[in-house]
């Protein structure tokens, strides 16, 4: 906070920081969604709301590709083959 904790003067701002750690149930939903709410009673007039929403999306259809290649000949019992 730039001076009192929680008192923001008029004009200031604060940055908040927070981590999650991604679950299987995030991953089979296709992302992570992220509600964030502020709340402030201003020193008059009502108070004062906002709140804003992150989705991120998670790419839950992975892949791998195996490429496999030989060499040697093969003739007979006891020929070498390397895998690569």
């Amino acid at each position: 906070w730039p001076g009192v904790p929680n008192v923001l003067a008029p004009g200031e701002s604060v940055i908040a920081t927070a981590t999650y750690t991604v679950t299987q149930a995030d991953v089979d939903a296709g992302s992570v969604e992220n509600t964030a709410t502020v709340s402030g009673t201003p020193s008059t007039g009502d108070p004062v709301e906002g709140t804003d929403t992150e989705v991120v999306p998670i790419d839950s259809d992975p892949s791998i590709e195996v490429v496999k290649t030989a060499s040697g000949e093969v003739s007979a019992a006891g020929d070498v083959v390397t895998y690569e």
